[in-house]
């Protein structure tokens, strides 16, 4: 029988693309990355204010509420890196690379919490990566060539590598789920309260009418993505997180079927590289990535 955590992860994968999918249509044109962050950060205060009222008795240690807040300035910070990478890039080599996280987080864990798999699971871990990689390149003159924001994307891994380590540790460490989600909320919100310093930025966010044209859209995506963060932060209370992690990275084969379907019928939309060697690189990572699967769900 398939464990709980491993069906939500998937579920997680699929809200996780739909979600990046709908950012780069909004990101598209002269809508900022730092603009969408913005209003992602008045919306974690909401979330904050509304988790914070069902709480029904808010009880935890300094440590833990210390983490779990950092974990959430560390998750904005990964978020700033991420979207502007979706935005100079393609989404559908940009989320690969982010399959680059369960090999930090497998280090990160195995020294920081002890958590520790068979060679066979530290393999498929390495396959899925080698799969991740190979849809992050494009062809040049039939070379491959690394995308303008890798180094942008490895570093917001490691920092959401980091973060995922220390959910792990303060919800494994006793805190209540529900506090653990005020936390992170508040501690996305604190990480992004830098930005409304800036005048420039304050002047861009008050006066981008493609913010108030884009709302559905970037509510709907934000939707996508909060469930997505609900169910995952119960997966990881369940579930050993550089497993959940690697699964998790599965977003990378709805992000190139999303891409693909939509390029295919609606070009006007979103236009992705799908074509000649490109179209079998990105075959040959997918069947790697799945194979990867196969031998952590068995």
């Amino acid at each position: 029988m398939i464990p709980l955590w491993v069906i939500i992860t998937m579920l997680v994968a699929v809200l996780y693309a739909a979600s990046s999918i709908i950012q780069k249509y909004v990101l598209r044109g002269d809508f900022g990355s730092l603009t969408y962050v913005m209003l992602i950060c008045l919306m974690n205060l909401i979330y904050a204010t509304a988790t914070l009222l069902i709480i029904p008795n808010f009880s935890a240690s300094l440590l833990n509420l210390a983490l779990g807040i950092t974990s959430g300035v560390l998750g904005a910070l990964s978020a700033i890196l991420i979207l502007h990478s979706i935005k100079h890039d393609e989404v559908s080599r940009v989320i690969p690379l982010m399959a680059t996280t369960p090999i930090f987080v497998a280090i990160f864990a195995a020294f920081l919490i002890n958590e520790t798999f068979t060679p066979l699971i530290y393999f498929a871990i390495i396959v899925m990566f080698v799969g991740s990689f190979l849809l992050s390149f494009k062809f040049e003159a039939g070379l491959p060539k690394k995308i303008k924001s890798l180094e942008l994307v490895i570093l917001s891994n490691i920092i959401f590598a980091i973060a995922t380590v220390m959910v792990k540790f303060v919800l494994s460490n006793g805190l209540d789920y529900t506090i653990y989600l005020f936390c992170g909320f508040f501690g996305f919100f604190l990480g992004t309260i830098p930005l409304w310093f800036s005048k420039k930025l304050r002047h861009n966010f008050s006066t981008n009418y493609k913010i108030f044209r884009n709302l559905k859209l970037v509510l709907l995506s934000e939707s996508f993505a909060l469930i997505a963060f609900l169910l995952v932060s119960y997966a990881t209370l369940i579930g050993p997180i550089s497993l959940i992690t690697s699964l998790k990275s599965l977003n990378i084969l709805f992000v190139c079927l999303f891409a693909f379907v939509i390029g295919k019928f609606r070009p006007k939309i979103m236009k992705e590289e799908f074509e000649g060697r490109v179209l079998w690189t990105k075959i040959i990572a997918i069947v790697l990535l799945l194979i990867g699967t196969f031998i952590m769900v068995s």
